[in-house]
């Protein structure tokens, strides 16, 4: 029964994201094979060790985890207001630091200054691409919706505004919306997670219609396309018996693994909520301490905007 996501479905829902993208992260490149020789089969975080020698440790994330990260932050600090502004100068400070050999080069370009010298609304194209890593956009603007009384197009525009900050696609709008969408359909329970690509393909168009309504269709796992990724994470999620088979479909074949992970892990862990997480994957995660903290506020902000809580203290 369809009902507004609670407290403990967004904290399923963004430590099951983040958790995802920390079990992809050292896999993301890789093929089966690849894969198989060099960590097995069994899940685990693993570090992940770079051309030039740098080595980040087993349980970080990357950047869809701390885009989304960044969403969540100035939403809860703007008080339920969504400020490009404000995501655009956090995603800055990301790409001058560490943050930045995860970015896809179109995210550094514009947080790099070509956002805001478009006042961090990039001007729309028809044409461009888009790829995986946008997922992390898409996570925290279907559960701002999750709560209370919404509209799609209220949902659309806020996923067009967030995808804007970076991308200029309509590819790129189309693939954060139909994130926002998903996440919100699993939160909500208004679709189950084995009908949920059918119940989105209904409302998507192009290459996102065509995947979504196949179910047979092939996939290349080492495709970074938004479209690819999006399905690899529903199917994932879908065919799943628990948290661990679900990262471990979404993980196996490599690719984008870690965009494909955040995603399922995002479906799973917001539909059924967070018990569904074994303790020792939040043990290992290295961010479980701030998600912890960053989770209650976000939910309490989403709820206060949606009318669902009132404030009783005055300032000062």
């Amino acid at each position: 029964m369809a009902a507004e996501a609670n407290q403990d479905r967004f904290l399923g829902a963004i430590l099951g994201m983040a958790i995802g993208d920390a079990v992809g992260m050292p896999l993301a490149g890789m093929t089966a094979t690849e894969i198989e020789r060099g960590f097995g089969s069994t899940l685990a975080y693993h570090p992940r060790v770079f051309d030039d020698g740098t080595e980040i440790k087993a349980g970080e994330v990357s950047d869809e985890t701390e885009i989304a990260l960044c969403v969540i932050e100035s939403f809860t600090v703007s008080q339920g207001v969504i400020d490009p502004e404000n995501i655009g100068m956090r995603l800055s400070f990301l790409a001058r630091g560490e943050s930045r050999r995860w970015m896809h080069p179109d995210t550094i370009a514009s947080a790099s200054g070509r956002s805001e010298e478009a006042d961090w609304r990039l001007p729309l194209m028809d044409d461009g691409s888009a790829t995986g890593d946008l997922v992390g956009r898409g996570v925290p603007v279907g559960l701002m919706h999750a709560v209370g009384s919404t509209t799609l197009d209220a949902m659309a525009g806020d996923a067009e505004t967030i995808a804007r900050i970076t991308h200029q696609s309509s590819y790129a709008v189309e693939g954060v919306t139909v994130v926002a969408e998903a996440v919100r359909r699993a939160a909500r329970r208004e679709s189950s997670l084995g009908s949920l690509a059918a119940d989105l393909a209904a409302r998507s168009s192009g290459r996102f219609a065509e995947l979504l309504s196949d179910p047979g269709v092939g996939l290349d796992a080492l495709d970074d396309d938004i479209a690819t990724v999006v399905v690899g994470a529903l199917r994932a999620a879908a065919e799943a018996t628990d948290m661990e088979q679900c990262l471990t479909l979404a993980t196996r074949d490599g690719g984008p693994a870690d965009s494909r992970a955040a995603l399922a892990g995002a479906l799973y862990g917001g539909y059924h909520g967070s018990a569904v997480i074994p303790q020792r994957w939040i043990d290992g995660l290295e961010s479980r301490i701030y998600v912890s903290l960053a989770v209650p506020w976000f939910w309490r902000t989403v709820a206060k905007a949606r009318g669902r809580l009132i404030d009783l203290r005055t300032d000062g």
